[in-house]
């Protein structure tokens, strides 16, 4: 996955620097999938970053450490595995210290 780059720099980034690494990877590697990220606030998950169009009742949300998350709004348009691998390397980045 390219995301071996940006996990073997992770300490360099700071976490919204992160956050744009991520989602600029993300576009390129499944242009289809419509993506959100969020600040976690508690139960509150504020907005800061992705699709802001054709937002779906059928989101999945996953938290990738206590303080950010990832919706997307069209699991569909990405493989089951994908998704797993996919979402295995955002916690990995994101639960080890960012700097």
């Amino acid at each position: 996955m390219d995301l071996s780059r940006l996990l073997a720099q992770k300490h360099l980034y700071s976490e919204e620097r992160l956050v744009e690494e991520c989602h600029t990877l993300i576009s390129r590697l499944y242009p289809g999938l419509a993506v959100r990220w969020a600040k976690i606030y508690g139960k509150r998950w504020a907005f800061i970053k992705g699709n802001q169009e054709g937002l779906s009742l059928h989101a999945e949300k996953y938290q990738l450490s206590p303080h950010i998350g990832i919706i997307l709004d069209n699991p569909e348009a990405i493989s089951p595995e994908d998704k797993k691998e996919l979402l295995a390397a955002l916690k990995e980045c994101f639960n080890h210290g960012t700097g």
